[in-house]
């Protein structure tokens, strides 16, 4: 009969979460199979933020673009929260194409998991660590 053992990687201020076997940088550290976690690492943050027509399904301005406020209230709901976790994370938008169930495995590099509100001078990002599979 197998036993089954769990290791949990205590650095200090990191958390005790998730095993990894090398620190790259501030935010980023290997796993033992050898895809990449990227900790603290912003996704949304509050305020005005300035997009090309491609990027969303809305009407922009005359210039191509549209600007999106975001507010703590929005930004911070359980339900603003809840609604990133599982989403697939990807490197850059899809050149042209939305993502969607049939281009995925193409572009997918991972999942967002864990969500919450940054802290200290990332106080105003929605940050949480997600494994990428990418090899590094």
């Amino acid at each position: 009969m197998l036993k089954h053992i769990s290791t949990l990687d205590f650095a200090p201020n990191r958390g005790a979460d998730i095993y990894s076997v090398q620190r790259i940088g501030e935010t980023r550290e290997r796993l033992p199979d050898g895809s990449l976690l990227c900790r603290n690492v912003p996704i949304a943050r509050l305020g005005q933020m300035t997009y090309d027509q491609s990027e969303l399904p809305a009407e922009p301005a005359k210039d191509g673009t549209i600007t999106v406020h975001r507010d703590a209230e929005t930004l911070f709901h359980p339900d603003a929260i809840s609604s990133f976790e599982g989403v697939p994370v990807t490197l850059n938008h899809p050149p042209g194409v939305m993502l969607n169930p049939d281009n995925y495995q193409a572009f997918s590099r991972g999942t967002l998991t864990h969500l919450r509100r940054g802290e200290g001078e990332h106080q105003d990002t929605l940050a949480r660590p997600w494994p990428l599979g990418t090899r590094v």
